[in-house]
């Protein structure tokens, strides 16, 4: 089985699963600015360019379910695609060593971050703007781990690029 697939068989999924054309936007829009951050990267980072693209272009696929993130993976890991589902539930709260060092899942949920709607924003203003809908302590919760799990990233992902 492939890590990745084609954009091609990533519309296609995102079709099967009824996706929303605008959350398909969005997605393309992440997609275009995962592959972005993984091109600005020092050669010496070990990042499959594909597997971001394609994960970053599938990552939103059911986010019209109840946890979405969970949904999507377990719909791409019966398709066949374990690297790409396993990124897809990454997107929304990923583990310490995405944090320690960059991989590609650590690529997918920062340029989530950085994507509202089809718009580039700042980590700042992305949760500005999602703190409204914290309507619960859990919600909050969430949101201030996601929040400063994106600011790590951004060190990090910062830490390696090639404009330093």
């Amino acid at each position: 089985m492939p890590n990745e697939l084609s954009d091609g068989e990533c519309i296609s999924l995102l079709g099967r699963y009824k996706t929303p054309k605008e959350i398909v936007a969005h997605c393309e829009a992440v997609s275009r600015k995962a592959l972005q951050i993984a091109e600005s990267l020092h050669s010496n980072c070990r990042i499959d360019r594909a597997l971001v693209k394609s994960a970053a272009l599938l990552h939103d696929i059911a986010r019209t379910e109840k946890n979405h993130a969970r949904t999507g993976f377990n719909f791409l890991l019966s398709c066949g695609y374990p690297c790409v589902a396993e990124i897809v539930l990454a997107h929304h709260n990923l583990e310490f060593k995405d944090l320690e060092t960059l991989t590609e899942s650590t690529i997918v949920f920062y340029a989530d971050k950085l994507i509202y709607g089809i718009y580039e924003v700042t980590i700042d203003e992305r949760f500005a703007i999602s703190l409204a809908r914290c309507s619960t302590p859990e919600a909050y919760t969430s949101h201030q781990l996601q929040y400063n799990q994106a600011l790590k990233a951004q060190i990090l992902i910062n830490s390696l690029t090639i404009q330093q």
